[in-house]
């Protein structure tokens, strides 16, 4: 196998295959043994699903979450579900019955249809705990996988899809496993162990400049826009483009957290990968992680993020990971 990082970052999949293509090659990189657990969901419940769907909204399940089901919908290897362990409401299991049941809810369409009437079709079936966080399929369309998300029962726009969605938690299960399997290296502030010899991963926690939480977050999109400049990153397909918040019907900022913000970018000689998000539970601070092989250009990136945000005290997690330990036919090269 061989495995191109550019092409697995920055190129979009031109079909539901090749999304599927692309997350397992992703997966596949450090845990090709997550694969193995993979089951999908039994055809009869899919089936049942798409049935309910078209009685209900006159359309199909959107392929990318069909296809979803027919190859993990009973275990995805934690690829999607382990975003939601702990998540109040969710449990593992076959994603297509649970979505029925949930489906099968009519008083919450009822109450949906009296606090928000008149908005379009909105499904609320992605997996088992995305119900819970208000985050489901906007129905515009044949085909379509655009996500959309419900706060106080007002719905929001995130400016995202599925494919996204499901790609993103293959990326950041390879960033995971650098950081946990890698070995510790030492680090002084300013200064990074020298040479090429390995893959490293740095991670560590700021907090924001007041202006970069403003809503809309132009000051922070701004400020990425010119470290794209300066620094030749490409923003990676599977990224949020600089879009740290929630959209109105009309397609304004809202000042409501977006679970799933994100921005990821690559370098294209090098290989860098570069992802920074909000926490969850404090929008006041940002996770910044970088898996890298060039230093140089990592302290690059992080001095310009540090001359606007302040690093948390012992935040910092900075791991090597020995080339023995990296697979023969994984490319950083720009082509």
């Amino acid at each position: 196998m061989q495995c191109n990082l550019r092409t697995l970052f920055t190129r979009p999949p031109c079909s539901e295959a090749e999304l599927f293509r692309k997350v397992k090659q992703c997966v596949s990189i450090f845990e090709p043994e997550r694969l193995q657990n993979l089951k999908p969901a039994p055809e009869e419940d899919i089936q049942a699903l798409e049935q309910m769907i078209m009685e209900r909204y006159g359309c199909s399940i959107p392929a990318s979450y069909k296809l979803y089901l027919q190859e993990m919908g009973q275990e995805d290897g934690g690829i999607l579900s382990s975003m939601f362990e702990g998540w109040n409401g969710f449990k593992h299991g076959n994603m297509a019955c649970e979505a029925k049941d949930f489906l099968m809810w009519e008083g919450l369409w009822r109450y949906i249809e009296e606090e928000s009437p008149g908005h379009p079709p909105f499904l609320i079936f992605c997996c088992a705990a995305l119900p819970d966080i208000g985050y489901g399929f906007l129905l515009d369309g044949a085909g379509l996988d655009e996500l959309v998300q419900t706060y106080c029962w007002h719905f929001c726009y995130c400016h995202d899809t599925f494919a996204k969605l499901l790609f993103y938690s293959a990326y950041s299960k390879l960033l995971h496993w650098v950081l946990e399997h890698g070995k510790p290296l030492k680090y002084k502030e300013g200064t990074f162990s020298s040479g090429r010899s390995c893959i490293h991963a740095i991670a560590f926690l700021a907090y924001c400049p007041p202006e970069w939480t403003v809503t809309g977050h132009a000051p922070l999109a701004e400020f990425l826009q010119k470290l794209e400049a300066d620094c030749e990153l490409e923003p990676c397909w599977f990224s949020m483009d600089k879009e740290f918040c929630l959209f109105d019907t009309n397609n304004q900022p809202t000042d409501t957290d977006n679970f799933f913000a994100r921005y990821a970018a690559f370098h294209t000689s090098s290989g860098l990968t570069f992802y920074i998000r909000y926490n969850s539970w404090n929008r006041h601070t940002i996770r910044v992680t970088l898996l890298s092989e060039d230093l140089r250009l990592t302290k690059q990136i992080i001095d310009a993020i540090l001359q606007q945000a302040e690093i948390e005290e012992d935040s910092l997690k900075f791991t090597g990971l020995d080339w023995e330990q990296v697979p023969k036919w994984l490319t950083f090269s720009s082509w």
